[in-house]
Parts: C-alpha cells; sequence; structure tokens
C-alpha cells in the first residue's frame, strides 16, 4: 500500500493544542485534533458535544503557502463565512478548510481558495482529498490533501491545485525504486529537450490543472481541440 503522510508531516501534530486539566478545547480545536489523527476515541459523543455532526460526508482542503499564514486565515472566514466550511490554521505555512461535500463541488472550492491566494500575492499549493463519509474519516483526508501536495510540489515548481483522486498513477510513481524514478526522469528529460518552451508550459499548466482538458484549455485560452493537438 502507498504510504500517504511522511515524517515532516506528523510533525504538525505538535502545533495541535492539547486539552489542560481546566480547560476545554474549541471547537476549532477539538476538529485539528480530528486532522491529525490525536482525537479521543470516543469521537461520536465527542462531535455531539462540539456540534460536529459525525455522519456528514466532507473533504478536505489544505493550503500550503510560501508565507506566514496568520494574515490569511481571516479572509478565509470571511469568504466562508458559513457553518458548514471551517477554516483552522494548522502551522506556520498551513491551512486546512473542511467543507460538506453536498455544499460546494470540491473544483469550485478549490478554485475560491486560489482566488483568495491570488489576490493576496502568495505562492501556494491546494491539496484537495477524496470525500469521507464521517469525522473518524478526517485523519485520512487529511493524509491525502498533503499527500496530493508533496507530490504536486514535485510536478510543479510555481504551485497548483492537486487533487489526490487525479494524481494516483504519480503517486504509485513515488514509491517506486529510486533506479526506476531516474530511469522515467531521464527519458522525460530527452523528450522534454525535442519541445519548444510555449509547449513547456502548456504541459506545465495541464498538470496544475490535474490532468484536465477543459480547464488547462480556458486558463490558456486555447480551443481544446487545439489543446489536444498540442499535447
Amino acid at each position: 500500500s502507498i504510504s500517504l503522510i511522511y515524517a515532516d508531516e506528523k510533525a504538525l501534530e505538535s502545533f495541535v493544542e492539547k486539552k489542560s486539566e481546566n480547560r476545554r478545547l474549541t471547537k476549532n480545536e477539538f476538529i485539528k485534533n480530528l486532522l491529525f489523527g490525536i482525537a479521543e476515541t470516543n469521537i461520536k459523543t465527542l462531535c455531539a458535544k462540539y456540534a460536529f455532526l459525525y455522519d456528514d460526508v466532507r473533504r478536505v482542503f489544505v493550503a500550503e503557502l510560501n508565507a506566514d499564514i496568520s494574515g490569511y486565515i481571516a479572509p478565509l472566514e470571511e469568504m466562508f463565512d458559513n457553518d458548514s466550511i471551517i477554516v483552522c490554521g494548522l502551522d506556520g505555512h498551513r491551512i486546512a478548510v473542511i467543507c460538506l461535500e453536498c455544499d460546494i463541488k470540491a473544483e469550485e472550492m478549490a478554485d475560491a481558495i486560489s482566488a483568495t491566494f491570488a489576490e493576496l500575492n502568495t505562492d501556494y499549493n491546494i491539496g484537495v482529498s477524496c470525500i469521507v463519509d464521517n469525522a473518524s474519516q478526517l485523519s485520512l483526508a487529511f493524509e491525502q490533501a498533503l499527500s496530493a501536495i508533496r507530490l504536486g510540489k514535485k510536478l510543479s515548481y510555481s504551485g497548483g491545485v492537486w487533487f489526490f483522486s487525479n494524481i494516483l498513477p504519480e503517486l504509485i510513481i513515488s514509491e517506486l525504486p529510486g533506479d526506476a524514478v531516474e530511469g522515467l526522469k531521464e527519458k522525460a528529460e530527452q523528450v522534454r529537450k525535442t519541445l519548444d518552451s510555449e509547449t513547456i508550459e502548456i504541459a506545465q499548466e495541464f498538470f496544475k490543472h490535474n490532468l484536465n482538458i477543459s480547464e488547462t484549455a480556458k486558463f490558456c485560452y486555447l480551443h481544446r481541440n487545439t489543446l489536444i493537438y498540442t499535447l
């Protein structure tokens, strides 16, 4: 099976505030514990206690910024002024957005988050999980979003939005032995040398848009058939 979370990501757990003897966790702190997989075992009861519906179907978006997140949480909270969408600051460079799957399409949510960071003029990567059936599975969704970012950063140096469900082949390649990966890199470099800069730029946008022809064509102001021919 594919390992989806790495040591540096596990370190995020240290940022979760633990409950002291005299203080109850806030709702956001409880949800962060769910994301990091360190919530107490009686999750259903705790969800009721914090008014967080256990059986709701949700998706997790994680944004990783090349800047301190403190100035970016408020704009997102203002944009998503909705009880069904929760914004959590994680460590100094990551923000999680948890939303009900039925409220907004994943692509629309990712576009809204991207637009916020574009306006604020900062580089970013966004990882998008698959949907999960209940609160106990939020840690799995969080791991998927982090894995999507980790691999996306290898595919593009200029950031992007990475859907876990769309990069499974790349995730498998990332688990190959080093010599096999090096062989693939050599072949890719041979192909790269035959391409002009415009074609390379279009190919990079294609990867940034998770191999989505329609979205890439729209972003590049190309006809769909022209993009297909170019690729």
